[in-house]
């Protein structure tokens, strides 16, 4: 008995299917934190959203985001508060709903893509579209997070399907133009990256300019879509004209950090990285291993098709242009975090697409989607049951919790979201904090040995220190040495448990220990709790961190 081919009709009944089991990979397991608010980057967010008010406090004095960014979680926050039980203002609240938004947006973006890969490829490559899209771990976690990548994300996606229209005379310029301006508006209220979204209807209408004639027209329609998008702007974003001081220092700010001219801990982890190179490495943890690699080929494959004329091949010049661009800018960048790299990860997918379109041999064609799909489904899976089990750190700290006794000093590492250890317990504690992000000289080692002689409990919360500060020899020279006596229990602590969500791996293919710590430390770090087995005199301790010559750090 032979199986009968799958007909148009039931391929596009699996695409759809296809799409509404992703949507469920992105609603499920909203509150993996229990509303203890451990990501700092939605801590920001929600703190500035929180004490928005009406009519005194309409305008944030937090400006690392857009408006956007805030008015809608703060809004969503208060019109479903009657449902959950809890004020508008409450920051549990405020999280909860912008997640919801964030897996909303980011379940829109499955429909944009579907129906965009839908009328440009067969019905089994749209189809492969839609599941690398559905099962990217990247595009799973940002619908995690009240963060804007997923909004960005959706805002690119509308972006490159209305080119797609425009493209095929679908709509008229002027029409295309202020949508286009509508979208990267709506876009810069969740952030400014949005703005870098203009250059995809540029390049569309570059592209279909025939005559001389046509430039005027062109014109106006730029210089309509450029009213659309500041007025969006500035009533998205009120800082801009209501504090455009406090605005445009964020701004300097956080553009020293993405050079890194602004010293912070949280881009020590780049240092002596080389660009390009290192977002190509992080590709396979927010797509899958595979996908990375197709989409690159797609678009090589679709610049020697545009030298060929291909017709399809100039529907996504726009997606080419704004893929090249953006990541050459990315990769310019001291700042390396993988959700920068978040609007490359629809185009990829895309591209992905294409190229798997132009492989003539049906059976090559068909045997690269399989193993694409399953691969990608797998590490999908694996991101998205990772929200069903209990955060390492709230486990930690349930297991500690019965072991601790009156007086028990507890040991903590700076700039780190730790184990939730401000939740109230009836046994009196006292929690200390290691000096490690100081600058380096006796006395703070001093200090770092008088911490921990006086303390019962030490808690490694993730990686962030680590696997970093060790590698900073001419910056932190204590603490490769330290590291190495803490991990060889000469410090008198012993390591007697350790938490993680995360499927034991082989280090190949396990990213807590080679993805950039955006994509582990805030949702599924491990976490190390080690108890004081031998008690060692400062002295011993202050010679047991500086003994350099037995640096040998693990982990």
């Amino acid at each position: 008995m032979t199986l009968m081919p799958l007909s148009d009709r039931h391929l596009r009944e699996w695409l759809w299917f296809v799409v509404a089991l992703g949507a469920v990979l992105r609603v499920q397991g909203l509150g993996w934190d229990h509303g203890l608010i451990l990501n700092p980057d939605e801590r920001n967010i929600i703190t500035a959203a929180a004490r928005l008010s009406y009519p005194d406090h309409l305008v944030s004095d937090f400006s690392a985001y857009n408006g956007l960014a805030l008015y809608l979680p703060r809004f969503f926050a208060a019109l479903i508060s009657p449902f959950i039980g809890t004020q508008g203002s409450d920051p549990a609240a405020i999280q909860f709903a912008g997640r919801v938004l964030s897996a909303l947006w980011s379940s829109l973006t499955l429909v944009i893509l579907a129906r965009t890969a839908q009328r440009s490829f067969s019905p089994r490559v749209a189809l492969f579209v839609a599941a690398c899209a559905g099962a990217s771990p990247g595009l799973i976690q940002s619908a995690h997070f009240l963060t804007t990548e997923a909004g960005l994300i959706l805002c690119l996606c509308v972006m490159i399907q209305l080119c797609q229209f425009y493209n095929r005379g679908e709509i008229p310029l002027l029409r295309f133009a202020l949508l286009s301006g509508a979208v990267v508006g709506l876009g810069f209220g969740l952030k400014t990256t949005a703005l870098v979204f203009a250059l995809c209807p540029l390049t569309a209408v570059a592209c279909s300019i025939r005559a001389r004639n046509q430039v005027v027209e062109v014109i106006k329609a730029g210089g309509a879509a450029t009213v659309v998008v500041l007025v969006l702007a500035l009533v998205t974003t009120p800082q801009l004209w209501a504090t455009p001081d406090a605005y445009f220092a964020t701004m300097r700010f956080e553009g020293g950090v993405v050079r890194g001219t602004t010293d912070v801990f949280w881009t020590y982890q780049f240092v002596g990285t080389v660009g390009g190179l290192f977002e190509l490495s992080q590709l396979p943890w927010l797509l899958g291993p595979i996908v990375p690699a197709l989409g690159l080929a797609g678009m090589v494959a679709l610049v020697l098709d545009l030298r060929r004329g291909n017709r399809m091949a100039l529907e996504y010049v726009p997606a080419l242009a704004l893929a090249i661009v953006y990541g050459a800018i990315v990769c310019s960048w001291h700042a390396k975090f993988v959700r920068y790299l978040a609007p490359l990860l629809p185009l990829l997918i895309l591209f992905s697409g294409y190229f798997i379109s132009q492989l003539r041999v049906g059976r090559i064609r068909a045997g690269a989607m399989l193993a694409t799909g399953v691969v990608t489904g797998l590490a999908g899976l694996m991101q998205a049951t990772i929200y069903q089990k209990p955060d390492p750190r709230i486990a930690a700290w349930d297991w500690m919790v019965p072991r601790l006794a009156a007086g028990d000093g507890v040991v903590v590492e700076p700039a780190d979201v730790g184990p939730p250890y401000w939740i109230p317990s009836a046994t009196p504690l006292t929690t200390k904090m290691l000096p490690l992000l100081d600058v380096s000289s006796p006395d703070k080692i001093a200090r770092m040995a008088d911490v921990l002689a006086g303390s019962r409990w030490l808690i490694v919360a993730s990686r962030r220190h680590y696997s970093v500060l060790p590698r900073l020899l001419g910056r932190f020279p204590e603490m490769c040495p330290y590291y190495a006596a803490l991990w060889s229990g000469r410090l008198g602590y012993q390591l007697v448990a350790t938490f993680r969500r995360r499927p034991v791996l082989p280090p190949l293919l396990d990213p807590t220990g080679q993805a950039e710590e955006t994509f582990t430390v805030f949702d599924s770090p491990q976490v190390f709790i080690f108890e004081k087995t031998v008690p060692l005199p400062a002295p011993a301790l202050v010679s047991a961190i500086s003994d350099s010559a037995s640096c040998a750090p693990k982990h």
